[in-house]
């Protein structure tokens, strides 16, 4: 049974926001280490996308010495940049027979971790279709990892992306500055049979890219630039506690 007692309900929202905790760290470092690549590499990466247009924005540094652009205004603006730090993160707790292919049996002993990777990998594939059909026009496959434990695979993986929706207009006769704003989209955290998640991602995907409307009707633009899924098993039960949180950033005319 599903135990709803004080205790349980304590040790599940510990347990689900340490795993949070652990995926936002995770992805912080990626955009960090990316970011930094992404600067060094010099030249055009370090002039603002928007220049060439006439369209002068304000806040869109995060170094104002070295005139680097933040990776989350690169995310903003750089809307066909697969590479410009729009990233997915997404954790999964995904049944080993789930991950089978027709015909094939369990994994025979010591060859659990190959094809907990492996799967992960294909998974990680699986959800940038679930990505195609909601709010991305491209997706791709950084990194995905996988855990073999007892009947189940516990994947973790991040994904970067191209929006599918249209930024929004832009002219050069007004000055613009930066806004980025973040959103909770489960108000601490829902429950979900562990395999039907990807169900409830597929709604966290639709929900982000009605957010980004929303904004877009307000600011006369919107990208989603980043989105975290984390994923926690509940202890003897095929039930999953999920959280997750999107990202956006915007250009708003200046008064």
């Amino acid at each position: 049974m599903f135990d709803n007692s004080p205790i349980s309900m304590i040790t599940k929202l510990i347990g689900l926001c340490c795993f949070g905790v652990f995926l936002a760290t995770q992805l912080n470092v990626f955009n960090h280490v990316q970011g930094m690549t992404y600067a060094m590499n010099g030249g055009d990466r370090q002039k603002d996308p928007l220049a060439d247009q006439g369209i002068i924005v304000s806040n869109n540094t995060m170094d104002h010495n070295r005139k680097i652009m933040s990776s989350t205004y690169m995310a903003t603006v750089k809307q066909d940049d697969i590479d410009a730090y729009r990233n997915v993160t997404f954790s999964a707790q995904v049944p080993v027979k789930q991950l089978l292919q027709d015909g094939e049996s369990r994994p025979e002993d010591g060859f659990e971790g190959v094809f907990a990777e492996s799967r992960a990998v294909f998974y990680a594939h699986e959800e940038c279709e679930r990505l195609l059909q909601t709010m991305a026009s491209s997706c791709q496959v950084v990194r995905a990892t996988g855990k073999f434990k007892r009947d189940i695979v516990d994947i973790s993986a991040v994904l970067k992306f191209t929006q599918k929706a249209a930024f929004g207009e832009l002219d050069a006769t007004t000055a613009w500055s930066f806004n980025e704003v973040q959103v909770n989209m489960t108000d601490g955290m829902v429950t979900s049979p562990r395999q039907y998640a990807h169900k409830k991602r597929l709604q966290f995907y639709r929900k982000a890219v009605s957010e980004c409307i929303q904004i877009k009707r307000r600011a006369g633009n919107c990208a989603i630039t980043g989105l975290r899924i984390s994923s926690f098993q509940e202890p003897n039960s095929t039930m999953v506690n999920m959280n997750a949180s999107a990202e956006y950033g915007f250009l708003m005319r200046q008064r």
